[in-house]
């Protein structure tokens, strides 16, 4: 009987020996095998608007604080130290620096009191009295450079006198005895004789008032 022969090697080429020999077992992957999952990493979250500003905000303010404390410190030391040198003058000194500190106060009223202007409208009233025929005229300008719209003219807060409208810089003039006073149910003008004592001018714009002396 032939003996039978061991299969070749397939690495060396040569015979494998029946005594000693290995047989490796190679195992193929699953062709089904579950694919692996792929875990994509977040990207990285955008920066906010302005982040990171509040702690650069906060080292302003803590400075802008502390220059604050400073610069009061300094003007109260200062203030504390003038108030001593001014008690150790002597009486006159005091009572010369009392007087310029009252003409000071003095004068910046009187410069406020003329800055201040209480006839806003800009209005021009004058009385006029006419002998021939006797009567009495209110004579009104506006000297603004805005019109007087929905005007009314009160005299001696009792009679009135209305007008649509008064242009910059244009006047009008009215007799006494066309002022009317309005009742219930009636209309009355005031005589001719009365006297003019008390003018208010009320419009869009405001209200003004002259007393007639």
């Amino acid at each position: 009987m032939n003996e039978a022969r061991p299969a070749p090697d397939p690495e060396t080429g040569g015979e494998a020996s029946a005594e000693g020999s290995h047989l490796a077992l190679v195992v193929p992957a699953p062709s089904d095998a579950a694919p692996v999952e792929k875990v994509a990493r977040a990207a990285p979250a955008a920066g906010r608007p302005f982040q990171g500003s509040g702690a650069g905000l906060g080292r302003v303010i803590a400075l802008f604080g502390r220059a604050s404390v400073l610069v009061f410190g300094l003007v109260r030391t200062r203030g504390e130290r003038a108030l001593a040198d001014f008690q150790k003058r002597d009486r006159h000194s005091r009572l010369r620096a009392y007087a310029f500190g009252a003409f000071g106060l003095l004068a910046a009223a009187t410069l406020l009191g003329q800055l201040y202007e209480a006839n806003s409208l800009g209005a021009y009233v004058r009385v006029e009295k006419v002998d021939l025929p006797k009567a009495t005229t209110v004579f009104i300008r506006n000297d603004s450079d805005k019109p007087w719209v929905g005007l009314k003219v009160t005299l001696n807060g009792k009679y009135e006198y209305e007008r649509l409208r008064l242009e910059p810089y244009q006047s009008f003039q009215v007799r006494v005895d066309r002022f009317t006073s309005h009742g219930v149910g009636s209309l009355s003008f005031a005589p001719v004789t009365t006297e003019a004592r008390l003018i208010a001018i009320e419009c869009d714009r405001g209200r003004f008032e002259k007393e007639i002396r």
